[in-house]
């Protein structure tokens, strides 16, 4: 663009994009995250340009129109681009690696108690501990339960009880065998 300017000089005054930044240049989300990134066009006689650009991505998720990029549901790499087609020279534009990461493992709220149990038909009832238990007959692994200790009894008819107590861990698994021992016969009486 030419003005003409007093006394007769002619004053260029092009617009030239030279380049455009994108911040934050590279970073980090886990799946299903954003981040919203930003865009800076920079060149000379832009003051009243217009300076949007248009926003694009490649791998591991998107990006909208404002520059918020939404990971995927899987690890990788997004590859943001940020185009500005401003001015007569031509378009320019940045670009931004965000990684994306699978979120940590939660920590564990629950542990389990493997149940071993002689004879086999035997019942074993559970008290104690802040998760009720359901009588159950022979062996078991009892996993979900709150931390905290466990009583466990096992009876069977004809056979003496047997008891066991089970400290129960988050993340972790107890062990516990109950055996029962046959019930002595009644002495008997000569008569």
């Amino acid at each position: 663009i030419f003005v003409l300017a007093a006394c007769g000089e002619t004053v260029t005054n092009d617009k030239s994009v030279t380049s455009v930044s994108v911040s934050p240049s590279s970073g980090s989300i886990e799946t299903g995250r954003t981040i919203s990134l930003t865009a800076v066009v920079n060149g000379e006689n832009l003051e009243d340009a217009d300076k949007t650009v248009t926003w694009s991505a490649t791998g591991a998720g998107t990006v909208d129109a404002s520059g918020v990029v939404t990971a995927g549901d899987a690890a990788g790499s997004i590859t943001v681009t940020a185009t500005s087609d401003c001015c007569e020279v031509g378009t320019q534009s940045g670009t931004a690696v965000i990684t994306v990461t699978e979120p940590p493992d939660p920590e564990p709220t629950t542990g389990s108690i493997t149940v071993n149990v002689t004879p086999n038909e035997a019942t074993v009832s559970v008290a104690g501990g802040p998760t009720a238990v359901a009588d159950f007959v022979g062996d078991r692994v009892l996993s979900g339960l709150e931390p905290g200790e466990y009583t466990l009894t096992a009876t069977a008819d004809g056979f003496e009880a047997d008891s066991a107590i089970a400290n129960v861990t988050a993340g972790n698994s107890e062990s516990v065998a109950l055996t029962l021992v046959a019930d002595e016969p009644p002495p008997e009486t000569d008569g």
